[in-house]
């Protein structure tokens, strides 16, 4: 995510097998913190991952613990 060519916020993710992406990292420039970006962030995620049918695993401590309360973002975490 970008402002005026500035670094706002980033969310990692690696392709681990067909339809499933393993989460690394969620980061958000200090300057842009407390203004709701990692939300919007993982909206994206969620957006994406369900137009696509994908399936996470979640690795990054803040999508671990969001995934625990976000019933959106819940569903799409990979069963074992």
């Amino acid at each position: 995510m970008r402002d005026n060519n500035i670094s706002v916020g980033k969310l990692s993710f690696t392709v681990v097998e067909l339809n499933v992406i393993k989460v690394t990292h969620t980061f958000v420039n200090e300057d842009y913190r407390g203004q709701g970006i990692a939300a919007k962030l993982v909206d994206a995620l969620i957006e994406y991952c369900t137009a696509e049918g994908l399936s996470i695993i979640p690795v990054c401590s803040y999508i671990v613990k969001l995934a625990q309360r976000d019933e959106r973002l819940k569903k799409l975490v990979k069963q074992d």
